[in-house]
């Protein structure tokens, strides 16, 4: 039903309540959107996080039509 879409997810974990929260949205989406793509854009533990760069990780990595 939602094939060709991409959902963008910048994320870094924190050993904490982000970690829940990224679980909780990804399920989310999983359930809003069967047959799109959930994409996460998660930098490497020595890199700054910086939201853009995490997106575009993201949009790399996605196969959809539309983001």
């Amino acid at each position: 039903m939602f094939e060709g879409i991409s959902v963008l997810i910048p994320y870094q974990p924190d050993g904490g309540p982000r970690d829940e929260a990224f679980r909780y949205v990804k399920e989310f989406y999983r359930r809003l959107l069967p047959g799109a793509e959930v994409c996460v854009g998660d930098l490497m533990e020595h890199e700054r996080f910086s939201r853009s760069k995490a997106i575009n990780k993201a949009a790399a990595l996605a196969n959809g039509d539309r983001f």
